[in-house]
């Protein structure tokens, strides 16, 4: 979005430049055109704006990915107990959008409850806690994850803790059955599955936040 952006300004402005440089001339006098330079110094405008997009383009890429990697790397952000992964998210959103945001995520998720995604939802759930100072909201999920010959079934739960106004987004992934090998291309899936859907939060319209937290507040 960013080199998109800058791009886009990049060849705006050189050719509003390009206008002026050869429109100036005939309005002041002794200024002269020459015709070889122009293109040279169009180039090199567009060339020293896109330069000048390497920091925060690079700057952003990291906020969206916890790592330099492009592709999100799941040992960056996890801990493995056995058969139990941890994961935290890396996830700022406002306070009074956390309810949205999980309805959000649980409708999406809804579509694996049949078989044509790389996992299969049999059960879930959401319940809530109250802790000092705080909240605790729990989307529980029980999935089976394909190819459904090898039998891993895993237990998964998202669990958003908001005190004081902060809130941390970590999620459990337990294996209950099956190979390993297949659980972890699973739990691999279903953390790139959330986290997609939380940048997707950030990128609606305010309105559809909106719409997300009344209708959550109203369940």
């Amino acid at each position: 979005m960013f080199l998109a952006e800058f791009t886009a300004l990049s060849v705006a402005g050189a050719f509003l430049g390009y206008m002026a440089g050869i429109t100036l001339p005939g309005i002041v006098g002794g200024l002269s055109v020459s015709a070889g330079s122009v293109w040279v110094t169009v180039a090199l405008a567009i060339l020293v704006i896109l330069l000048a997009t390497a920091y925060p383009v690079r700057y952003a890429s990291r906020l969206v990915t916890p790592s330099l990697e492009r592709k999100w790397r799941l040992e960056t952000v996890s801990i493995r107990r056995g058969d139990t992964f941890i994961i935290r998210i890396p996830f700022v959103i406002k306070h009074e959008e956390v309810d949205g945001a999980l309805l959000y995520i649980k409708e999406y998720l809804g579509i694996y409850r049949g078989e044509e995604g790389p996992f299969t939802i049999d059960e879930m759930e959401y319940y809530e806690k109250s802790i000092p100072d705080g909240k605790v909201r729990t989307l529980r999920m029980k999935m089976r994850v394909k190819p459904f010959d090898w039998g891993v079934v895993m237990d998964s739960r998202l669990d958003v803790k908001t005190v004081k106004g902060s809130s941390t987004w970590v999620l459990t992934i337990n294996r209950l059955s099956g190979a390993e090998h297949v659980w972890l291309r699973g739990v691999r899936k279903l953390t790139d599955v959330i986290r997609k859907q939380l940048l997707m939060w950030r990128g609606l319209k305010p309105a559809e936040r909106e719409e997300y937290v009344k209708r959550a507040y109203s369940l």
